[in-house]
């Protein structure tokens, strides 16, 4: 794939990512659900990638910089633990980092070993 096709091709597919994200990102509850939605869903495609029959680099860079880096947020994690913790609600603070990191790892987990 040519440079210049490759770089619009990322620059396309974040901006996808980061339009899913900005819908979802603003669904909350007794946590940050829309941003463990959408780092999981980040998760899944990389997952989906790395263990399909055809993986390309180019795929790599379009769907893993690209896609999954604009809908992906660790900034989001971040204001939304500080937010908690800023209000004295310890365990939802430590809950959203922990299921932020785990829960991603997790489907990337089984996505790679159960297809």
């Amino acid at each position: 794939m040519a440079e210049a096709l490759l770089v619009f091709a990322i620059a396309a597919a974040g901006g996808i990512g980061a339009v899913i994200r900005s819908f979802l990102t603003p669904w909350t509850g007794r946590l940050p659900w829309g941003v463990l939605i959408v780092n999981s869903l980040a998760a899944l495609a990389i997952g989906l990638l790395l263990g399909g029959p055809d993986f390309l680099p180019e795929n790599g860079q379009i769907v893993m910089v690209g896609f999954a880096g604009g809908l992906s947020t660790f900034s989001g994690v971040a204001r939304a633990s500080f937010a908690y913790w800023f209000k004295g609600r310890i365990l939802q603070s430590v809950a959203t980092m922990i299921l932020n990191v785990l829960l991603p790892l997790g489907v990337l987990w089984m996505t790679l070993n159960f297809r």
